[in-house]
């Protein structure tokens, strides 16, 4: 079971969506979803994926344990009792009958109607190649938005079941890493706000010449479908929609409606939802204060028995879940199990109170690490020459928890997949007192969505070819517990995604492939030295 640590307990948390009036709800400022209503008077299948769990004791692979989870709208006052299993629903691959996380409301109708809807659960059958849900006998047509399957067929409620887990790739095993990709949108033309992107422009095409003002999410989602991978790993922040300050100290709590949830996550990335298992992680975005969107993620995406914001404190902050791993293995076994955690920095002060790297930093190399804030980045952010490497509490979180190996290096990571800067960023680390014989991947990829950073490492390039590649180091500053760290950094302001393939004879046992939304984005091999403040 997952824990809650809370914050000035005893105060009240903020309103999870659900429990919003109307009135609340239907805040006049916040612009309108773009996104198909659901069908108002029938049973409709919103969405479904296969979500990967925590292993379990004794787990033996080669697949992580999976849970099939799906949404319903119910047509208004006829939800059944058993709201997850209506007449007419059946459940493929499960093997036991279906729970209820949730319920969620959105508006439909041009604002006018308020649905709402039930997020359901239910335990995997190892053994089942194809899992899915059915009504009156056949696969379930999915909600989705036809902009997002051009000449595609339109989707049903069938995928591929736990039996396929690590037979997609002979020898190996591959696994898709996205974050923040979400879409920083809002209504309108002024596009002063942070760095605006039109949501409803999903190709470069449909901007020549500022292809950085489209939202890649969909294009993304189906060159991952292309690749065949085993696993899918987000590393947080899904929702941006409308920055805008007098919406974010609304105090409406609107963030959270479900409608969001399916324009800048559920709909877009639908293909790939449906191609393999999600390992969701939760980035600062999805912490439980009013103006952010903790309550979404946690009724769809939370941890077994944490499905809302219940109890997590003043502003509803405080919050910080387990670090959680689970094993992943080629079918045929030609490669040992290889471990992923799963760490929650979305609250970087709970990220060091709360030691959340303490057991993702055990001895043994062979790990992945999934955190949304950096352990290390190498960016400029208008500091006055001073460079910024990262959040000081989750820098100290990740300090401590590797100081029993600062003098060999053995508990380091072997890769670090996290987001949160908006680029895209490859630090090679060494230790110049171990040599480059010892060294961790951390590869930053917050370009998954949302519009680039406007400051950072590529800013004094990006007039060029927004590309850099160069050496740094980190002399005197504490990184990986150690004040002798050096690193090869890659970086590039310029959309994309990871595909990772399991190589055992490669560094870091994966290969790690850069994919772009535009086809010509090559990286520059680091050369000269990035610890000049550009001019």
């Amino acid at each position: 079971m997952q824990k809650i640590v809370t914050l000035l307990a005893g105060l009240a948390c903020a309103a999870p969506l659900w429990a919003q009036t109307s009135e609340e709800a239907a805040d006049k400022t916040v612009p309108i979803a773009h996104v198909p209503d659901p069908d108002l008077d029938g049973l409709q299948v919103m969405a479904m994926w296969q979500q990967i769990l925590p292993d379990p004791a004794q787990h033996s692979g080669p697949a992580p344990v999976t849970e099939l989870r799906y949404v319903l709208h119910h047509p208004k006052d006829k939800v059944p009792d058993d709201a997850c299993r209506p007449d007419g629903l059946t459940l493929v691959g499960a093997s036991a009958a279906p729970g209820q996380r949730a319920t969620l409301s959105g508006w439909a109708d041009n604002r006018t109607q308020i649905y709402e809807a039930t997020v359901c659960t239910a335990a995997l059958d190892p053994a089942a190649a194809e899992i899915g849900v059915m009504l009156n006998g056949s696969y379930a047509a999915l909600y989705h938005d036809p902009r997002f399957y051009d000449d595609q067929p339109a989707p049903v409620a069938r995928m591929p079941g736990p039996a396929v887990f690590g037979s997609r790739t002979p020898g190996g095993l591959r696994a898709v890493f996205l974050s923040d990709s979400g879409c920083r949108g809002q209504d309108g033309t002024d596009r002063s706000s942070r760095f605006w992107q039109d949501c409803s422009k999903i190709t470069p095409e449909a901007e020549p010449g500022n292809p950085d003002w489209t939202w890649p999410l969909n294009a993304h989602s189906w060159d991952a479908v292309a690749q065949a991978p085993d696993f899918v790993l987000h590393g947080g922040d899904y929702h941006y929609y409308f920055e805008k300050e007098s919406y974010w100290q609304s105090g409406k709590g609107a963030t959270a409606r479900l409608e969001y949830w399916f324009q800048e996550f559920l709909l877009p990335a639908q293909p790939l939802l449906l191609a393999a298992p999600l390992a969701p992680g939760r980035g600062n975005h999805e912490v439980c204060a009013t103006a952010w969107f903790g309550a979404g993620w946690l009724a769809l995406f939370g941890p077994t028995g944490i499905a809302s914001c219940d109890g997590s404190g003043a502003w509803g902050l405080g919050m910080s879940l387990d670090s959680w791993s689970f094993t992943v293995a080629p079918r045929d076994g030609s490669l040992a199990p290889y471990t992923v955690w799963m760490i929650d920095s979305a609250n970087t002060f709970l990220a060091k109170t709360r030691g959340v790297y303490d057991a993702p930093g055990t001895t043994g190399r062979d790990k992945l690490w999934v955190t949304h804030y950096p352990p290390v980045k190498n960016e400029y952010y208008n500091l006055g020459g001073r460079r910024h490497i990262g959040d000081e509490s989750n820098l100290a979180a990740v300090n401590a928890a590797l100081g029993e190996c600062t003098d060999s290096g053995d508990c380091w990571p072997d890769l670090v997949l996290s987001g949160h800067q908006h680029l895209y960023q490859h630090l090679s680390l060494t230790a110049v007192g171990l040599g480059d014989a010892v060294r961790s991947d951390v590869h930053i990829a917050g370009h998954g969505g949302v519009r680039m950073d406007a400051d950072g490492l590529p800013a004094f390039a990006r007039n060029e070819d927004g590309l850099r590649g160069c050496k740094t180091s980190f002399a005197g500053r504490t990184v990986l517990g150690r004040t002798d760290m050096a690193a090869e950094t890659q970086t590039a302001s310029a959309y994309g995604y990871l595909l990772l393939t399991r190589d055992a004879a490669a560094a870091g046992g994966w290969q790690v492939m850069p994919r772009w939304y535009l086809a010509a984005t090559p990286l520059q091999d680091a050369a000269g030295s990035c610890d000049v403040f550009p001019k």
